[in-house]
């Protein structure tokens, strides 16, 4: 997955989140095949860093659930493959190299996925912000 991927629509967002998702469970397997010396002082051989930017999360977070709704075929998980790839990509990111960066107007539990989720960002940047953020 070298240089840069720009997602244009939701179809798009859709299937890079679960592709993301794979490859972090890729790592994941290669991650255990090494010592944790080894990982610690060689975090490349799990492979380069993943960076994802997630534009306006909020809306986003919609219309992937939306989108599910619309394509869903009989016998699918009722839940977007796509949100529940993001929450794996979130808890598993940094040992495997994969970072998010994310950017919303309000970045709720809600919005994001849950409270869990929204823990796992080890930075926040307020600007323009209420005493209620």
């Amino acid at each position: 997955m070298p240089g840069v991927t720009y997602c244009r629509d939701i179809a798009e967002i859709h299937d890079a989140l679960i592709r993301l998702a794979q490859e972090g469970r890729h790592r994941i397997r290669l991650a255990e095949q090494l010592a944790d010396d080894v990982l610690v002082r060689e975090p490349w051989r799990v492979g380069p860093r993943l960076v994802i930017l997630l534009e306006e999360v909020n809306a986003t977070m919609g219309q992937l659930k939306r989108y599910w709704s619309r394509i869903r075929e009989s016998g699918d998980p009722k839940e977007s493959p796509a949100v529940d790839a993001l929450a794996e990509i979130l808890f598993m990111g940094r040992q495997v190299r994969l970072h998010v960066l994310l950017v919303a107007q309000s970045a709720t539990a809600r919005a994001i996925g849950g409270p869990e989720m929204r823990e796992n960002f080890s930075t926040c940047i307020l600007v323009r912000y209420t005493l209620n953020a």
